[in-house]
């Protein structure tokens, strides 16, 4: 999972993949073929108006949260951004539960004040801190490949949301919920207001979306 995996995908026609910086996709087949590594895809820079959207505070991502601002200012707002989210994706990973809490949707300043929710929760108050922090971030929802225990089960993909932040090249993906980001996740909707609609309306399409095959690709002179 640390290298580059090509997975193969088909169903539903309306959960068409992102092409991002770790995530390239082709159409093939009826359904597509997802490459995912750290520099795998080619997504072009934003625009200014994405990235001003990036950087807003919404109701879901409520990085104008004065608890939220404070805490963001903790973490040295002005130094790399690779190394403010480290150290803001390891606060939310230690604040909230450790036993993920299914029941319902909560915003930003909720999970922060509760410590309570699941992945939605913690990619909402990552992604909140890091705009707080003054970085451009979007949360990405899709699958992710789980090697610990999930609802009893393990070595599984599960629905998944988790935090891209523009770090002035590409946006780069972190998740305080299951850990350091790698060839498992497999990103199907880009969101930058955090809508709980946004959310279930992928969840509610995953039963139709079927990975055929997944393998590991090798390289040589630094083509697959």
């Amino acid at each position: 999972l640390r290298g580059r995996v090509r997975y193969q995908l088909s169903g539903d026609s309306t959960l068409v993949p992102p092409e991002t910086a770790e995530q390239a996709v082709v159409s093939r087949n009826g359904g597509w073929q997802v490459d995912i590594c750290t520099d795998c895809g080619a997504e072009d820079a934003p625009e200014a108006s994405v990235l001003e959207a990036a950087r807003q505070s919404t109701y879901w991502i409520a990085a104008d949260d004065p608890e939220i601002q404070r805490l963001a200012s903790e973490f040295g707002a002005e130094e790399e951004s690779l190394d403010v989210m480290a150290r803001l994706t390891r606060f939310v990973s230690l604040h909230m539960n450790a036993q993920p809490d299914y029941a319902g949707f909560a915003t930003a300043s909720e999970a922060l004040a509760s410590g309570q929710g699941d992945c939605t929760e913690h990619a909402l108050l990552l992604a909140a801190l890091a705009r707080a922090a003054g970085l451009p971030a979007r949360i990405a929802i899709g699958l992710a490949y789980n090697t610990e225990r999930f609802l009893g089960r393990k070595y599984v993909f599960v629905p998944h949301a988790w935090v891209q932040v523009w770090d002035g090249s590409a946006w780069r993906s972190f998740d305080s919920g299951l850990g350091e980001f790698h060839a498992g996740y497999i990103a199907l909707a880009l969101s930058y207001s955090g809508e709980v609609a946004h959310f279930t309306r992928v969840n509610a399409r995953l039963h139709a979306l079927q990975i055929q095959s997944a393998a590991r690709v090798q390289t040589q002179g630094g083509k697959p």
